[in-house]
């Protein structure tokens, strides 16, 4: 099992139901790396919609009681918001393919042989795998929370892994 954040875990399913001592006690011991001073990099800085989408995560990071995205993961945001600018960017193309080319068939096969589609797809994953890492959506964190609690229920479930035994 891996340490959470004290928050964090608190507003995950507790299958312990652990006390709100453990919890304030808990906060008391970790270690906080890095602080809340979140400066934004040049390369951010230099492109318009990247600069907005950096506002925005921060506001979310601002008003969410969770307290662990620092300043260490700079490089982690400003990388999301490159990829989410050039994500914009390649929507543009789409739909400037789409509007100049009179036949659908025909935006396709352009579309195709640029390899926009398959540049967006690449930066639709990147963006959601960040997204989840940072718990920067409500999914992301419900499904961080019930991966844990099924993994806690099939530990339970299994009475010879108890025994030193894998799950037969």
């Amino acid at each position: 099992m891996r340490a959470l954040p004290a928050e964090l875990n608190r507003q995950n399913i507790d299958i312990q139901k652990k006390s709100k001592n453990f919890y304030e006690e808990r906060k008391t011991c970790e270690i906080k790396i890095g602080s809340k001073d979140f400066e934004k990099p040049d390369i951010v800085k230099s492109n318009a919609v990247a600069s907005e989408k950096w506002d925005y995560v921060i506001s979310i990071i601002a008003d969410n009681s969770i307290d662990f995205v620092t300043d260490v993961d700079v490089t982690l945001l400003s990388r999301y918001c490159v990829i989410y600018a050039d994500f914009i960017d390649l929507l543009k193309a789409k739909d400037d393919i789409k509007n100049n080319c009179g036949d659908v068939i025909a935006s396709y096969k352009i579309l195709d042989q640029t390899k926009i589609l398959k540049h967006m797809y690449t930066c639709a994953g990147i963006l959601t795998n960040i997204e989840d890492r940072l718990l920067l959506t409500p999914a992301s964190r419900i499904k961080g929370a019930a991966k844990r609690a099924n993994e806690k229920r099939n530990k339970e479930q299994a009475p010879l892994a108890l025994l030193g035994f894998k799950n037969l």
